[in-house]
Formats: structure tokens, C-alpha cells, sequence
């Protein structure tokens, strides 16, 4: 028999929290469409709503974070990374929290929904030490939001759990916009990177003053969202500006030039939805669209399209493979992007279309990370091509 920490699937955290997360969102979104259209009965001890909103951000998203982060704070600090038993051990947190969800939603005592409390923190453990090393600060603001995320996930875990009632909520989008964060900060990090490194051009860079200004930004309208609540009107402002400033941020990323490379537009389409969240977000705190557009900007668009871009490429440069998506991956990437416009649009259209469009969008997020797990099942669990650790 194998021993744990020779086999592929362990060899770095992208590997099997990428596919976890993957799987586990397509679950969730059958459940979540399934569940809206009375297919079958749904629990009396959570909201369906916060159900979707808990497990997509802190099931299907912060899986991907954790997964990323392990890799990447071993890329930032040349270490080898969690891997063997370690991660299989931090893996486990993350199943376990899945297991109490369901026994919640089987019809259990909330409190169950708590064994979701250790993931985070654990991820934040492993990566912490080997940050700190390397005293860089730019690598401490991902720890930070991890940080931020986690305390959402508390506050609503209490809530859930009959503890502390009433911030639960409050807690579910204090982690979205922390998720919102993160991507701003790596997007910054990663976009004007891959674009110049691809295309060889060197007026492909940051924008050092719109970097500092659109974190500023976006941490101002986090803190004001999360103690002021989403509508009030300085949080709408700060969503103003924070949109107008990470679309100034794209101006020398090369976005334009980028509509040959797939694996490259698609990250760049799903942070012109973030700007786009902003900027819905502004307008419905004014009273001119329903919020959530805003929300499903930020979640179908920028999350879901920014982690599928991510994925698909950090799982090909870490396994030893061409930085090229087959076919297969950019009919993914164009459905969850039409996917996101539809449901997006959705408050929009008269009544009767309401669950139509639902089902459309959600269709098409199952059929977007279902062939991403197709594709990219035999390559997160079989070793590198190039026969390197990792």
C-alpha cells in the first residue's frame, strides 16, 4: 500500500481542495436550484438562503482559498508546502465542516454545523509561519483577509448554533466581501504577472498608486458594509469609488490584448465583474437596481469565473502541463460567464421568468465546473508530467 504522503492527490494543497471545492459546488448549487423549485423539502433549522450563501462562500469558495494559498505561500517563500498527512490532516477540517452541514440539513441539532469552525484557522496555521520567514509584508494581507473570513464564518456559526443570535447574516457577507478582498489583492497580484509574462510587453504593469487606492478602497467599504449594513449610504459611496478606481487599476494590465489567450480573459472578465459589483452595488444603495445584482456580480461573476480562470491554470502550471485550456475548459469558461449575465439580469426581467432564469444560470454554473472536473479529475490526481515533487 501507498504510504499517505506519495500519493498525487497530497503532493500540494491546490490538489485536492481544487477538486473537493469544485465537486462540492456543483452539489450545492443542485441543491440550491432543487430546493427553490420544491423538488424536496428542505430543513427547518437554517434558511435556505443562508444555506447557499454559507456553503458556496465558505464550503466551495474557501476551499479554493485554502487550496491557492497553500500553494502559493509555498511559491512566495520557495518551501515545499503542506503536503502528506499534514494536508490530508487540514483536508479533513474541511470535510468535516461539509458533514455537518448535512447533518443539519438531515434535521440535527444546528450545533453540528460548528465542526466547520476549524478549516480556516487551520489553513491560516500552516501558512503563517513560513509568511512571516519571509518578511515580506505584501504576503501578510492574504493572512489577514483568511483572518476576516474566518471571523464571518464565527459570527454566523454561532447564529446557526443558537449561541449568539443575530449576526449570522451580517457574518455570511462579512466573508464575501473578504472573498471580494482577496480577489482585488491577487487579481492586483497575479493579472498584470501572467499578462506580461504571455504577451512579453513591458508597458504591461501595475499601477502602483490605483493598487494602494483601490485596497484602500475596498477595505473602507468591507468595514462600513459589515458595521453600517450594505445600504447605507456610505457604504454605496465607498462601492462608487472602489469600482471606478479597480477599473482605472486594469488600465495597463492589457486586457485588450488578451482575447486570444483564454486562460488569460477569462481572469480578466471576472475582475471587470468585481468592478461591475461595485458599481451595482453603488447604484442599489441610490435605489436604482435591486442588491442583489450587485451580489451575484460579485459571487456568480467574479467568484465564480475568477476561481474557474485560476483553477484551470494554477492546476496546469503546478502539474508540469502547457499553460494552454483545451477546448473543453473555454466552452466552461463562455457558460459560466453567459451564466453570470443571467443571473445578474434576473431581478431585472418580469416575474414569471424568475425561476426560468434561476434554472438557467444554475445549469449552467453545474455544466461550467462539471467539465472543469472532467478534464481536470486525472490531472489533480496523478503526479506531475515533468516527474517533479508537487
Amino acid at each position: 500500500m501507498k504510504k499517505v504522503k506519495e500519493l498525487p492527490i497530497l503532493r500540494m494543497g491546490f490538489r485536492p481542495l481544487f477538486w473537493l471545492g469544485s465537486v462540492y459546488s456543483i452539489v450545492m448549487m443542485v441543491y440550491w436550484v432543487g430546493g427553490l423549485e420544491g423538488w424536496w423539502t428542505m430543513s427547518a433549522n437554517l434558511n435556505l438562503v443562508n444555506v447557499h450563501i454559507h456553503e458556496m462562500v465558505f464550503g466551495f469558495v474557501a476551499a479554493i482559498v485554502g487550496g491557492f494559498l497553500l500553494t502559493a505561500s509555498a511559491n512566495w517563500t520557495r518551501t515545499r508546502g503542506l503536503h502528506g498527512g499534514p494536508l490530508l490532516l487540514v483536508v479533513s477540517f474541511w470535510i468535516l465542516g461539509r458533514v455537518g452541514m448535512l447533518f443539519v440539513l438531515l434535521g440535527f441539532h444546528p450545533i453540528w454545523i460548528c465542526l466547520d469552525f476549524a478549516f480556516l484557522p487551520s489553513v491560516m496555521v500552516a501558512i503563517a509561519p513560513s509568511l512571516w520567514k519571509a518578511r515580506k509584508p505584501s504576503n501578510l494581507f492574504p493572512l489577514l483577509w483568511l483572518t476576516v473570513m474566518a471571523g464571518g464564518n464565527i459570527l454566523f456559526l454561532l447564529d446557526a448554533s443558537w449561541v449568539w443570535v443575530g449576526w449570522g447574516r451580517r457574518g455570511l457577507f462579512l466573508g464575501l466581501y473578504a472573498v471580494v478582498m482577496l480577489m482585488v489583492l491577487i487579481g492586483g497580484r497575479v493579472l498584470p504577472f501572467f499578462t506580461k509574462n504571455f504577451i512579453q510587453d513591458p508597458a504591461i504593469r501595475k499601477w502602483p498608486l490605483m493598487d494602494v487606492l483601490g485596497l484602500v478602497a475596498t477595505a473602507a467599504f468591507v468595514f462600513t458594509a459589515f458595521v453600517f449594513g450594505e445600504t447605507h449610504p456610505m457604504t454605496g459611496s465607498f462601492a462608487g469609488t472602489a469600482g471606478v478606481i479597480h477599473l482605472l487599476r486594469m488600465r495597463y494590465w492589457g486586457t485588450l490584448r488578451t482575447w486570444k489567450t483564454p486562460i488569460l480573459w477569462v481572469l480578466h472578465l471576472a475582475y471587470l465583474w468585481v468592478v461591475v459589483g461595485f458599481l451595482l452595488h453603488s447604484a442599489a444603495v441610490r435605489g436604482w437596481l435591486p442588491w442583489s445584482m450587485a451580489v451575484h456580480a460579485f459571487t456568480v461573476g467574479g467568484m465564480g469565473c475568477f476561481i474557474l480562470g485560476m483553477i484551470s491554470r494554477v492546476s496546469l502550471g503546478h502539474t508540469g502541463r502547457p499553460l494552454q485550456a483545451a477546448p473543453i475548459v473555454v466552452a466552461a469558461y463562455a457558460t459560466l460567464l453567459v451564466a453570470a449575465a443571467v443571473r445578474v439580469l434576473t431581478p431585472l426581467l418580469p416575474a414569471g421568468a424568475f425561476h426560468v432564469c434561476i434554472a438557467v444560470a444554475g445549469v449552467g454554473w453545474v455544466l461550467a465546473y462539471g467539465l472543469f472536473v472532467v478534464v481536470y479529475t486525472p490531472i489533480l490526481w496523478s503526479a506531475r508530467a515533468d516527474g517533479k515533487d508537487g
